[in-house]
């Protein structure tokens, strides 16, 4: 029990437990913030902070903590009667009741966009952090005896019961039930995985897999490979998967790799193991995990056996004992101890830098607590003045005296540092007339997780709002209706520079006299290799807190001085290379920046101020930008007020001047923004806020104010069994204002409309509905005149399942949306019209007659049309059919018609018969001359199971496509698969095809004829001629291509490769690979060509 974490720079195992800081040796749960590790346990919870390795506990009186979560800047705990909100900057609790769901019980959580998700043994609840708002789904799929677990998976919610698999539809929000329940009827799930291309299913028989391109099944079991007799977790990602059972781990580590099995001394699984592989190994971050006494690890979709150890943590440190001949990857990873159950965690760090370092800690009490160098990736410079940036070099510290409690840092603390800058910080703006929902930034690469990403002053969430591309710095907002013309959009994030000339050298001292004060004083030098001169900056700020009736006051004021002159301009560049400075001695005798910061807090009000002055002359680490550019003042006041626990005040204010580089009035940015929320229990939750934004230059202004109201209320239980219906949901918002301008000769006022209605509601225990209509509008003002309207856009979301009736069930989904633009010069519109409507059907005849109960058959209609074009007048109710007759208004228009029968066949689990028609059709429907084309797929799939040791595959494909009454295309394709396993460690895979093409277009006319074998043979011993472990493969495979017509050629090819893989040492890997191909074309000239190639490689870790 307890928690075990590895300090990556000095290969360091630390281990905590209630003796260390903890409040309690058991761990529930743990999440990460910045610097911070927060962690849950069921006497409160703890904050790690990784740079000076304290603890800081947080009693909760809410009893045992089941989870926590850390949104943005605050933090979530979970208990098992409520839940509860940290914010760190204020560090104060809010706390909520369940008042209206008293008698569910918590115990798990999970956040998604701006919701808190709660898991209950009745069902789901999901919590609105900015309205308040509760939803509830007591649906008895999801309550506590049925649901196994809940999966979050690309912004969806998927719901894993025993019942079968349900995922909601965030946009249509409501739960739908997952197409291939129907396939797993007469089973009993026990675990399943959703993943981007399958969903694997662990039923009480057997592993099934779910393509979710072609929508098929696939069954895995001993002639797959696997050896598990009895397994209870399974974790997929990326083709690698895992399989967690009692006696052991069946893996395989790619979707072309074999299964490979790892027994284990000690009991593994437990949905606890499958909750760290999903943190540990996701897309982006590596990881490992330790199950029973083996610890494996990975990073990304690869995988390898660490090492095995035995011992387990004794007094604080590692006295595991390893195996001989291995060593210890000091990548970041976590290991528990035998039998201990511990939860551990791991930290970012960017592997292509070298690391290294020493510590030297002194007895307890003594005068030097801490000493430590070595190279640093990332460094913050220590300046109250927004200065981030990272650095590569080296770095000393040093520690004296014993820690404060509040400020958890020793009463006097030395730090040197130097090296070259790596990273830097970038401000973009985007006005409101840009109306876009891509965004390309002026910097790629950027640092993981360090943008800020505001709309109208309100931050976006990464990963539901928007997606960013770090690599090539493409953000795009995915969330409908988010970015419209009058949005402002701020962006500010934090890009690698190239490896240039720039450096930064500092020292720093800090004092904490006691609990209430710290003082910092630093210095800094910024320089060029090339440059004439360097800046140096000396800056010092401190921090009081002091408690005045009832109120946490504290206070940050700092000031920063250059006493010397600024580097030369020639490196500044606009911010992107160099300091950002002027040439010159500076221009003011006085300080270069200053900084006061405000903080006031108690139990229902929270206050926060800030100050900031720059000298146009200022050189840091970074200067705060505007949407202006070169911050010289900014002021900023926040405020909220809790006057009950049913009504919120908040307001908000910040003014900034920016630097003027000809003389005379600063430009100005002004924000103000004003509301109150009314969220009282089981009534309607009511947003009001008024926003003002105000721009002004030499140039002209531009003023923007919008009144907000947002409703949101779920109909009592009682009340809607009334209404014949089992949950009634509503929601409402309008966004409404005025924008006016001025800019030289050009003046003008536009007003805008936003708003969407959203109703989605239980019918019975059979029906699900909901709608979803959203409008807006921009119109031109005129004095005299009134308004004209300039564009509007709608989009209109209907959908209707029935489910629960297993003989029937039926999906109906419509999404219209129509845009338009006015020409005031032509007076006609120009529309943008796409419509989708999709109808499914899924019958099982098993229920009428159980003698059908191995067919399923399902038919799905669907139909889009996109059509675009002018038209003369304003036109109303299109956004409102399915079907658009009169497209011949448009100039252009298609049309898609997509149908689809597929049926399954399983008599018994050891074999079943897949088949799929499929027909479309694309045509004009508008005034182009698009030729109508048709096509048509049939398939034909058997996939057998031959005793325990053959799986055979046999499948028949036959397309065709016809353009304009003519047949283009068509081909037919037989094809075989055998696998055979003729011992456990040597296994023989056989495929053969043939594919018999006719094209035709225009006056081209080819006939071709193709025969393709392979054959492979594979072979895996461990422990063979004292080699740890011995893979050899080899492959044959064989191609006749033969084409009559105008493109005429007969093809031959044949290839051999042999591979052979030794793992002779745990940290030492043999790769080689030798290959031959022979191809010739008889009807070229050009002769027979041979390939030969030749790889060897040699993998040593250290």
């Amino acid at each position: 029990r307890g928690l075990a974490a590895l300090h990556v720079r000095l290969n360091e195992w630390l281990y905590f437990d209630a003796a260390s800081g903890l409040p309690d040796d058991v761990v529930n749960g743990l999440d990460f913030q910045d610097s911070h590790v927060w962690v849950a346990t069921p006497k409160g919870i703890a904050r790690f902070d990784m740079l000076i390795e304290e603890w800081e506990t947080f009693a909760e009186s809410r009893g045992k903590v089941e989870e926590i979560l850390v949104e943005d800047e605050n933090v979530w705990s979970i208990a098992a009667d409520g839940f509860a909100e940290y914010s760190p900057r204020f560090e104060k609790w809010r706390r909520f009741r369940l008042e209206g769901d008293s008698t569910a019980r918590l115990n798990r959580a999970f956040l998604l966009e701006e919701e808190l998700w709660l898991l209950s043994d009745r069902g789901l609840i999901r919590f609105d952090i900015e309205l308040r708002t509760r939803r509830r789904f007591f649906t008895p799929f999801l309550q506590g005896e049925n649901l196994l677990e809940l999966q979050v998976e690309d912004g969806n919610v998927w719901g894993i019961t025993r019942l079968g698999l349900y995922f909601y539809d965030r946009e249509a929000e409501t739960w739908l039930e997952f197409a291939g329940n129907s396939y797993l009827q007469g089973v009993t799930l026990v675990d399943a995985c959703v993943d981007r291309s399958e969903i694997w299913v662990l039923t009480d028989r057997n592993l099934l897999v779910w393509n979710r391109t072609g929508k098929e099944w696939e069954i895995f079991d001993y002639a797959s490979g696997l050896s598990a007799s009895e397994t209870e977790v399974v974790y997929a990602n990326g083709g690698m998967v895992f399989l967690l059972g009692p006696e052991g781990i069946d893996y395989r580590l790619g979707a072309e790799e074999s299964w490979r099995r790892h027994a284990v001394e000690s009991r593994t699984g437990g949905r606890r193991g499958r909750h760290l592989l999903g943190k540990l190994f996701d897309d982006q971050e590596g990881g490992s995990i330790s199950l029973g006494e083996r610890e494996w690890g990975g990073e990304g979709s690869h995988i390898s056996l660490l090492r095995d150890y035995e011992g387990r943590f004794q007094d604080g440190k590692d006295h595991s004992s390893a195996a001989s001949g291995t060593r210890f990857d000091v990548k970041s990873r976590l290991a528990l101890g035998e039998g201990r159950g511990v939860t551990g965690f791991y930290n970012d760090v960017d592997y292509g830098e070298v690391m290294y370092g020493a510590r030297y800690r002194s007895r307890e009490g003594g005068i030097l607590r801490e000493a430590g160098w070595g190279d640093f990736r990332r460094e913050t410079a220590d300046l109250p003045f927004g200065e981030t940036s990272s650095l590569f070099g080296s770095h000393v510290w040093l520690q004296s005296g014993p820690k404060t409690d509040r400020f958890k840092r020793s009463r006097v603390t030395l730090k040197g540092f130097s090296g070259e800058r790596r990273s830097q910080k970038r401000f973009e703006y985007f006005p409101g007339t840009v109306g876009r929902s891509l965004i390309q930034l002026r910097h790629p690469n950027l640092v993981r997780g360090t943008e800020i990403v505001e709309l109208d002053g309100v931050r976006a969430d990464g990963g539901n709002d928007y997606v960013l591309d770090y690599t090539s710095g493409t953000l795009v907002f995915v969330r409908e209706g988010l970015v419209n013309a009058d949005t402002r959009i701020e962006i500010e994030y934090e890009y690698y520079v190239d490896e240039g000339n720039d450096r930064a050298h500092g020292a720093a001292v800090d004092f904490s006299p006691h609990d209430d004060l710290a003082i910092r004083g630093g210095w800094v030098r910024l320089s060029r290799d090339r440059a004439e001169a360097a800046t140096d900056l000396l800056a010092v700020h401190g921090e009081a807190r002091r408690r005045l009736g009832g109120y946490d006051i504290r206070v940050v004021p700092g000031v920063a001085f250059m006493p010397g002159p600024v580097v030369d301009s020639t490196v500044r560049q606009d911010g992107q290379g160099g300091w950002r400075g002027t040439s010159g001695v500076p221009e003011s005798d006085g300080a270069a920046a200053t900084y006061l910061e405000g903080l006031a807090s108690s139990s229902r009000v929270r206050f926060r101020t800030r100050y900031e002055r720059y000298a146009p002359d200022y050189v840091g680490f970074y200067r705060p930008q505007s949407v202006l550019g070169d911050v010289e003042r900014r002021f900023e006041l926040h405020t909220t007020a809790d006057v009950s626990e049913a009504l919120r005040l908040s307001g908000e204010w910040r003014s900034e001047w920016s630097v003027n580089p000809g003389g005379g009035k600063s430009p100005t940015d002004r924000y103000g923004n004003l509301g109150f929320l009314l969220h009282p229990v089981d009534w309607p939750s009511w947003q009001l806020r008024y926003q003002d934004f105000h721009t002004e230059t030499a140039e002209g202004r531009l003023e923007r104010s919008a009144l907000q109201n947002r409703w949101e209320y779920q109909l009592p239980a009682s009340l809607s069994r009334r209404l014949l219906l089992q949950r009634v949901d509503t929601e409402a918002f309008l966004r409404f204002g005025q924008q006016m301008y001025s800019e030289a000769a050009e003046r003008g006022e536009e007003a805008f409309r936003q708003g969407h209605v959203r109703l989605r509601t239980d019918i019975g225990d059979r029906f699900r509905g909901s709608l979803f209509y959203r409008r807006g509008d921009r119109n031109a003002v005129e004095k005299g005149n009134g308004e004209s309207p300039i564009s509007r856009e709608e989009r209109l979301l209907f959908h209707l399942t029935h489910e629960e009736w297993r003989l029937v069930q039926v999906h109906l989904r419509l999404e219209n949306r129509l845009d338009r633009d006015f020409h005031a010069d032509a007076a006609a519109w120009d529309a943008r019209l796409d419509q989708f409507t999709q109808f499914d059907l899924r019958l099982s005849p098993g229920r009428l007659w159980e003698q059908l109960s191995p067919l399923h058959f399902e038919f799905n209609a669907n139909q889009s049309f996109r059509g675009r074009g002018a038209i003369g007048k304003e036109v109303r109710g299109w956004v409102w059919r399915p079907f658009l007759r009169d497209t011949r208004r448009l100039e252009s228009g298609q049309v898609v018609r997509n149908f689809f029968v597929r049926n399954e066949f399983r008599p018994v689990a050891r074999w079943h018969l897949f088949s799929l028609v499929e027909w479309n059709v694309l045509e004009d429907e508008g005034g182009g001359n698009l030729p109508k084309t048709r096509s048509w797929r049939w398939s034909e799939k058997l996939d057998a199971k031959l005793g325990f040791k053959t799986r055979l595959n046999l499948q028949y494909r036959e397309y065709s496509r016809n353009r304009r009454g003519e047949e283009t295309t068509r081909f037919r394709e037989p094809a075989a698969w055998i696998q055979h396993r003729w011992t456990p460690n040597l296994q023989s895979v056989f495929n053969a095809s043939f594919r018999r093409t006719r094209f035709r277009e225009g006056e081209i006319r080819n006939f071709t004829h193709s025969w393709d074998g392979r054959c492979d043979l594979t072979l895996r011993k461990s422990r063979f001629l004292h080699i740890r472990r011995l893979e050899v493969r080899q492959e044959f495979s064989g191609t006749r291509r033969h084409t009559r017509g105008d493109d005429p050629e007969r093809l031959h090819q044949l290839a051999a490769s042999s591979s052979l893989h030794l793992y002779p040492l745990h940290s030492t890997i043999v790769r080689g690979q030798f290959q031959v191909a022979w191809q010739t074309d008889v009807l070229s000239s050009g002769g027979d060509r041979v390939d030969i190639g030749l790889n060897l490689r040699i993998s040593l870790r250290f």
